[in-house]
């Protein structure tokens, strides 16, 4: 009985991390997790069972300080790309920059922000995400200082910005 409490609170705790993604690199630990930040889609079903989407999201970036040093203020440069669902059914890529400034941090200091937001469209039938754009995956740059530290969230990161510089 007790095992199967594990099980459930196991299974809650990967729910609830989510999306989110964590790294540490040169003494700077970087968490980012995208969030809605506003949702103006369609509630209620049309006739033939579509749900249009319109969702804008934002990233929660958590930037801690695990050296023993004080980081001097600094900046976050990044890089959101979206895949887009379109009407051809062909592959489309959306890219969204930005920078945003990050106050200096003591050793073992944390500070979170939100950085930028990006669009989600498209529609649903039912519950099938099939037709909603979603997003493709994220660069942040932490700059401090003379110091620039790069967390990205997938290796292959630099082509999906290929593609969508190729896709204005």
């Amino acid at each position: 009985m007790r095992r199967g409490y594990v099980i459930v609170g196991a299974l809650l705790l990967c729910l609830a991390v989510g999306d989110s993604r964590a790294e540490e690199k040169q003494g700077i630990r970087v968490d980012v997790a995208p969030h809605m930040a506003e949702n103006r889609s369609d509630r209620a079903p049309s006739r033939a069972g579509v749900i249009e989407v319109d969702k804008t999201m934002a990233m929660k970036v958590s930037v801690k300080n695990t050296s023993m040093k004080d980081l001097p203020q600094g900046s976050i440069a990044y890089t959101f790309i979206v895949e887009r669902w379109n009407a051809d059914e062909k592959e489309s890529y959306s890219s969204y920059t930005g920078t945003h400034e990050v106050r200096a941090l003591r050793p073992a200091e944390q500070t979170q922000l939100d950085v930028g937001t990006y669009k989600i469209g498209g529609h649903r039938h039912g519950t099938s995400p099939r037709h909603e754009d979603k997003l493709g995956g994220w660069k942040i740059v932490v700059s401090h200082g003379d110091r620039k530290v790069e967390f990205a969230s997938t290796p292959n990161f630099g082509a999906l910005e290929e593609r969508a510089r190729a896709n204005p």
